[in-house]
């Protein structure tokens, strides 16, 4: 197709676009990039509609992708980007809160009748510069107003996700959900535990990623979400919401977690495994739960200091502490010690290269097995601390080690 190796999203969503028209179909922008687009937003990514049927769009696109080929879905891979062409259609019911059981491919006015919000109901047309808007989704954007697209009762037993996006887009865009649409999050609020953990955990980090990540756990509170997503008592009163509210800014899932559920490591670690993070998450979790009150320490000896700051997650665990300590007024003179001390290694290597192996230490005699590593750990940290200084002192220490 001609397109460079730095092609842009929204170069590559033209691109298909342009090559579906020139085929003669009918194709938009639509959804979300459109919302963006009308906001000066740049769209993280761009979906496409279009009359072309899926086994359509892979006879004019090389690399495709069928992710739900019975829902008129198919990604057109562009260079590294993925865009997701979707047959305009209309569906019929959802019997297991998610997916449609049946759809019908329909015009553009019907498809954007089945989405969720207005403003994520219109479409946009690149070549003539025009938008089209069935659902009054431009006036909503103007307004600044979270609104289903028809019956919001029904919008949310089509797919009970949708009252957690309906938070999600108040926090990132700082909208207000309309009446009627609020009335029936609360409505239906019990049902959102019938909603995946993976997924229900994609939105909550949306969530916390927004300008307002405090808003948003203020209206899952409000709507009764709260109970089903958490399955803890929080209120607006909650010590890790005031906290959260005080950070003040976006935040990772697990710091939002870790600020949440602040005074409680079990129940934190105990969520993070309900929502199934992964076990990247869920290590940093428990690192930090395990080195949390190491900063009380800033005097702690020199092998410990290294190992700590080395570590990939010291700086996640540090804000964290920074923050808590911040909120609840407590001087920070410990962490300022620390920091300092940090600073110290600016340029140097903290974790240098064992002076001596496992190899080694049976040479000297050591039986195989715990007190090798036993014998290496307690060098390690002599060469840590600088009481050894070249492999002729690790071996000398090493020996005196396993001599009876």
């Amino acid at each position: 197709m001609g397109e460079g190796k730095n092609i842009t999203a929204r170069k590559a969503a033209f691109t298909v676009l342009k090559r579906l028209r020139n085929n003669g179909y009918t194709a938009f922008y639509a959804g979300g990039c459109v919302r963006d687009m009308l906001i000066g937003r740049e769209p993280k990514d761009y979906d496409i509609a279009s009359d072309a049927r899926p086994e359509e769009v892979e006879s004019l696109f090389r690399r495709t992708v069928s992710v739900g080929a019975q829902f008129g879905v198919v990604l057109v891979m562009i260079k590294a980007h993925q865009i997701e062409v979707a047959a305009f259609r209309s569906d019929w019911g959802y019997t297991d809160g998610r997916r449609p059981d049946t759809i019908t491919f329909t015009s553009p006015e019907e498809d954007a009748k089945r989405r969720d919000f207005t403003i994520n109901g219109m479409f946009f047309d690149p070549i003539e510069d025009r938008v089209f808007d069935y659902v009054g989704g431009r006036e909503d954007l103007e307004k600044g107003i979270i609104r289903t697209i028809g019956n919001p009762q029904e919008r949310f037993e089509e797919d009970f996700l949708r009252m957690l996006r309906a938070v999600r887009f108040s926090a990132e865009l700082g909208f207000e959900i309309e009446g009627q649409t609020l009335e029936a999050v609360s409505e239906f609020s019990e049902r959102i535990s019938r909603i995946s953990s993976e997924r229900i955990a994609v939105e909550l980090e949306k969530i916390f990623l927004s300008p307002s990540p405090a808003l948003g756990i203020r209206l899952l509170i409000q709507t009764g979400l709260s109970v089903g997503i958490f399955q803890h008592n929080f209120n607006e009163k909650s010590h890790g919401l005031s906290l959260l509210d005080f950070y003040g800014r976006s935040v990772s899932l697990e710091m939002g977690i870790l600020l949440l559920f602040i005074s409680d490591w079990q129940k934190a670690e105990q969520f993070a495994r309900r929502l199934k993070l992964s076990s990247k998450s869920l290590g940093l979790i428990e690192w930090c739960r395990d080195n949390y009150s190491k900063l009380d320490c800033p005097d702690m000896a020199l092998h410990k200091f290294r190992k700590l700051i080395a570590d990939e997650r010291f700086g996640f665990l540090f804000e964290l502490r920074r923050a808590y300590q911040a909120f609840i007024g407590e001087p920070d003179d410990n962490l300022q010690i620390i920091k300092e001390r940090q600073e110290g290694f600016a340029g140097k290597e903290i974790l240098p290269k064992p002076f001596i192996n496992g190899r080694d230490v049976i040479n000297l005699g050591a039986n195989p097995g715990p007190e090798i590593g036993d014998v290496l750990e307690k060098v390690y940290n002599a060469q840590l601390d600088f009481e050894v200084s070249s492999p002729e002192q690790a071996l000398k220490l090493a020996k005196s080690l396993i001599e009876p």
